[in-house]
């Protein structure tokens, strides 16, 4: 990755990785032919994590992008979108160099609470500011309305009432996304309630 950085100028290289679990490995393609499809992936909210890119310190720096405080999850998604959006110098290599270990069922992110579910809310939320003051919001709309959707998605079963209430702008989502039969039929019926 370094090299590829080196050899083309690049601010960002991303590259696939693999998801290990106990019995299996899953090879997550996330090599991309454009920035743009990168950059709106990363928006939506899939993989928008530091650990699979490679990023020059000097975008951190130039542009004043830094961690927000007092949010333990989905701070690297609102950092990635400022990493994005502030270069177009993004490259992809299509091999895998990182391993996700999902053994650990105790883990920050196997495990649901109500507080991480409202971490990522957050992080949607500061998402949503940072694109509105760049003037860039109306380019990404759909790919936030995705991001928050999913941000909100743990409370569709356990507490839809507040589910219905957050990012209402979102509900209808549910009608574009890869989701089992039972979330998209509760998200159909809640969705109507309003």
């Amino acid at each position: 990755m370094i090299q590829k950085a080196i050899n083309t100028n690049a601010d960002i290289v991303g590259c696939n990785f693999y998801e290990i679990y106990k019995d299996k490995k899953i090879l997550q393609k996330t090599f991309y032919i454009s920035n743009e499809l990168f950059t709106k992936d990363i928006i939506k909210g899939y993989w928008g994590v530091v650990w699979k890119i490679l990023v020059k310190h000097e975008l951190y720096t130039k542009n004043n992008i830094h961690f927000p405080q007092n949010i333990n999850g989905g701070e690297d998604y609102f950092v990635c979108v400022k990493l994005f959006t502030s270069t177009t110098k993004i490259v992809c290599i299509n091999q895998a160099f990182y391993y996700y270990n999902r053994c650990n069922e105790n883990s920050i992110m196997s495990s649901y609470s109500r507080k991480k579910v409202q971490e990522q809310i957050d992080a949607t939320i500061l998402t949503e500011n940072y694109l509105k003051t760049n003037n860039i919001l109306e380019k990404y709309k759909e790919e936030l309305n995705i991001r928050k959707f999913n941000s909100k998605l743990p409370l569709i079963k356990k507490s839809p009432w507040e589910w219905i209430k957050i990012f209402p702008e979102s509900n209808q989502v549910y009608k574009k996304l890869k989701l089992n039969w039972k979330t998209k039929a509760l998200a159909f019926m809640l969705s109507i309630l309003k």
